[in-house]
């Protein structure tokens, strides 16, 4: 980052956009937006679901939830079928959760186990070396990205 580019810049851009004609609006557009406050609120049936009164909207579910259920009697037949195959399905995937639950308490189990042979000594070493090497990653990415940054602007 260069800061007198930067201001250089600025100061160009500032001049450019001074030096702009200013625009006119359209000769109709006063009319137009009187005109369109001016117009008559569009009736309820003409507006969306979201904006019609209260009454009307729960009137409008009320009568669609009874013309599916007559147009639909089956589903009342399958319902306990239904209930029944979901209950089978979420039985086999909590039996599938319960199976990773137990793989994980044993994996764990055996990671404690490792941890507790090597010693604490062996243990600290490989934490500090992964902290040293990730903070290693961090400051040589910074140093490279501002390597390459710096290389693009004298260009």
């Amino acid at each position: 980052m260069n800061p007198e580019f930067d201001k250089q810049l600025e100061a160009e851009i500032d001049r450019q956009l001074k030096d702009l004609p200013d625009l006119a609006a359209p000769p109709n557009l006063i009319s137009r937006t009187m005109n369109v406050i001016a117009r008559p609120a569009a009736p309820w049936h003409a507006r969306p679901w979201s904006a019609w009164p209260a009454g009307l909207r729960a009137a409008y579910l009320v009568l669609t939830l009874g013309a599916l259920a007559g147009a639909f009697p089956e589903w009342r037949a399958v319902g306990p079928g239904l209930f029944g195959a979901m209950t089978a399905r979420l039985a086999h995937w909590r039996a599938g959760v319960e199976c990773l639950w137990n793989a994980v308490g044993v994996l764990t189990g055996a990671v404690a186990l490792i941890l507790d042979h090597l010693g604490k000594g062996v243990v600290l070493s490989c934490v500090l070396v992964v902290v040293l090497a990730y903070v290693a990653c961090i400051g040589f990415g910074t140093v490279f990205v501002r390597l390459a940054l710096a290389g693009s602007r004298k260009s």
